[in-house]
């Protein structure tokens, strides 16, 4: 699966999960790239303005993507390890009537 990511180039995903589980919506995005240091995403990844690409990026993708998430009562978490890829796991509270 090829996922579009800023207009300019695609990212491969190595795969794309959907779950329901204890009251929460979920979508797991998993990719077979690099990783992250669990530094890096702790003090780095969310941060506006602070990006690796140099002038390539603006470095508020992720960060505009989690407000936005949390904006309507959701979470990201980020599962990385590096050389074996990154996975972001977005929850949604299901609405019960």
């Amino acid at each position: 699966m090829e996922l579009p990511c800023n207009s300019s180039k695609i990212i491969n995903i190595g795969k794309l999960f959907r779950a329901y589980s204890l009251g929460n919506a979920q979508i797991d995005i998993i990719d077979t790239g690099s990783g992250m240091e669990k530094k890096f995403i702790a003090e780095r990844l969310f941060k506006p303005f602070d990006t690796t690409k140099g002038n390539a990026g603006m470095g508020i993708g992720v960060y505009e993507a989690r407000e936005y998430i949390m904006s309507q009562r959701g979470e990201i978490l980020v599962q990385s390890e590096p050389g074996f890829g990154t996975t972001f796991s977005i929850k949604y509270p299901l609405i019960t009537a």
